[in-house]
């Protein structure tokens, strides 16, 4: 009979005191393997058995040990260890590593600190069967725990927003926050990783630049969205991107003189290739980005690539009543001579000076 369809008074009565379908029955998680459940003589209540060895806590800032103390395994241990040397600037040796056991010791001569982690059987865990914890020794500036590998994931995000970070500026940062005097050539290993960890994240976004245009065009109707590969790589290799907004466009044939600023600027950082603009100016003259490009470098073809789609798209011709602005930059001169022979084209003042200064250095201005 369902529960509600009004049972008879017998029926009520021997329901009476009735958990229905576990709703106040306390449950445990099954990952707590540390306790043991028993049940009362009467077999009604189950009782949990707290462990009496400790389980290590991950999450303290500096670890602690104790013996009977458990490890998931062997590598927990040593990542421990070493965050304990580091952490209490003190210098620890594995000086044995077995499939069983594992001991560790302070360097410093006569400093009694060890410790030893082995195999239970019985709960077929990792515990500190031994364990002395006290020292005899002096903070240490030359602890070799302090690895290119720690000082790389310690300054990893300062090293990533300057990769032109000084030697000698992140020997002294190193020594001023994790108190450990180290070498010029470790500073360089640990910048070296950093910048290989960005670039080795960097390559999982190319397969995805199909995937981008195709949502850009989505997204933006009348859009020229171009990506060209490299047709020399035996694999499908990225090369170029240009990228120029319908709307962009509109607006500029709308409400802009045909005036055009050409120039482009090296990337920085982890990712190689340059970057190829063209500006004119608004009604309020101000900048007015029209198109942008990413290449391998910056050359004739690079321009003349970057030039083909960037007239057709705002309908150039062959240049008349248009000009450009510059630098001295060949490829850039060569482009617009290709592909807009009747424009007029001037050289950016800025760049005529700075060329002059360098040619004539001992002149007067």
């Amino acid at each position: 009979m369902l529960l509600g369809e009004g049972p008879s008074s017998g029926g009520a009565e021997e329901l009476e005191g009735v958990e229905v379908d576990g709703y106040d029955t306390s449950y445990y998680d099954s990952t707590d393997n540390e306790d043991s459940f028993d049940e009362e003589d009467d077999g009604c209540e189950i009782v949990r058995k707290h462990s009496v060895h400790h389980r290590f806590d991950s999450s303290a800032a500096v670890p602690t040990f104790c013996v009977g103390m458990r490890f998931g395994n062997k590598f927990e241990f040593k990542q421990a260890v070493k965050d304990y040397g580091i952490q209490e600037r003190k210098c620890i040796k594995f000086v044995k590593d077995e499939g069983y056991r594992v001991r560790a010791k302070c360097t410093w001569p006569n400093c009694p600190w060890v410790i030893i982690l082995s195999t239970n059987s019985r709960h077929e865990s990792w515990q500190v069967a031994s364990f002395n914890s006290e020292h005899k020794c002096p903070p240490r500036r030359d602890n070799r725990l302090v690895t290119a590998n720690r000082i790389a994931n310690r300054f990893e995000k300062i090293i990533k927003a300057n990769p032109t970070w000084n030697m000698a500026m992140m020997k002294e940062t190193v020594l001023e926050e994790m108190l450990v005097d180290v070498s010029i050539s470790k500073c360089k290993r640990a910048k070296r990783i950093v910048l290989d960890r960005t670039m080795d994240a960097t390559k999982g976004e190319y397969s995805k630049v199909f995937e981008y245009q195709a949502e850009l065009l989505r997204s933006n109707p009348g859009s020229t969205v171009v990506v060209k590969l490299d047709p020399d790589a035996e694999k499908p290799t990225f090369l170029r991107f240009y990228m120029c907004f319908a709307a962009i466009k509109r607006g500029f044939m709308a409400g802009c003189r045909k005036v055009i600023g050409l120039d482009g600027c090296f990337f920085k950082g982890a990712t190689n290739g340059e970057l190829l603009c063209a500006l004119g100016r608004d009604a309020n003259n101000q900048m007015y980005l029209i198109a942008w490009a990413v290449v391998e470098k910056e050359n004739i073809d690079s321009w003349r690539w970057f030039c083909e789609l960037l007239f057709r798209d705002i309908d150039v011709g062959d240049g008349e009543d248009w000009v450009f602005i510059s630098d001295q930059q060949k490829g850039i001169l060569n482009a617009v001579e290709y592909w807009a022979p009747r424009a007029e084209h001037r050289n950016c003042a800025r760049h005529i000076y700075a060329n002059w200064k360098k040619t004539f250095r001992d002149k007067d201005r």
